[in-house]
């Protein structure tokens, strides 16, 4: 049985690394490790602040699975990472300081091994599914199938009749003056400038 679990540490410059997190003990006979077995330590941190490290959040996956935080709710130097947008289980706090241990768990909350690029894609399949749901639920809430699509119709009707009546708009609007109108209109700007400066600069 190895003697370590791999997780995952968003540091707080911005970046993310993967790390060995060390088993207390190597138990015999037994495949699995649960939380309590690991030794999280400062060793595990890059950026560590003067507190305890606490379990600091937990988010349930889709398929039972779940990923937990360890790090610190008190400190000097902000954690700026975006977690993940699943319903929190645990949270003590909305601030996180140093740096936070992520790992995985399976449903019955044995370890799973994690790295960067495994959370990168849970990370990225919890804000796609995010987006699209809440788009689709707040477009089609209270529709059935068929009053979409009759709405999809009606607006495409609606954006064709504005384009028309548009371009009527700007025909009846623009004006174009006739010749007599355009020389009324320099002979009273010639009076205009007379005023101003001499008769024969004003032409």
């Amino acid at each position: 049985m190895s003697k370590h679990c791999k997780g995952v540490l968003l540091l707080v410059n911005g970046n993310i690394r993967d790390v060995q997190v060390p088993i207390n003990k190597t138990k015999k006979g037994v495949k699995n490790v649960k939380l309590s077995d690991l030794k999280i330590s400062a060793d595990i941190f890059d950026n560590i602040e003067e507190y305890e490290i606490e379990n600091i959040g937990e988010w349930e996956l889709d398929n039972n699975e779940s990923i937990v935080a360890f790090g610190f709710t008190n400190g000097i130097h902000e954690n700026n990472h975006e977690l993940l947008p699943l319903d929190n289980i645990i949270s003590k706090n909305n601030s996180y300081f140093g740096d936070m241990l992520l790992m995985k768990l399976d449903e019955m909350r044995n370890i799973i091994n994690i790295n960067s690029n495994n959370y990168e894609d849970i990370y990225n399949s919890c804000f796609d599914n995010n987006d699209s749901t809440d788009e689709e639920s707040i477009y089609n809430e209270g529709n059935s199938d068929e009053e979409i699509e009759e709405t999809d119709d009606e607006e495409d009707e609606t954006e064709e009749v504005e384009i028309i009546e548009d371009i009527e708009d700007e025909t009846i609007q623009d004006y174009v003056p006739n010749i007599e109108d355009s020389n009324e209109i320099r002979v009273q700007i010639t009076k205009l400038f007379q005023d101003i400066i001499n008769e024969q600069d004003s032409r």
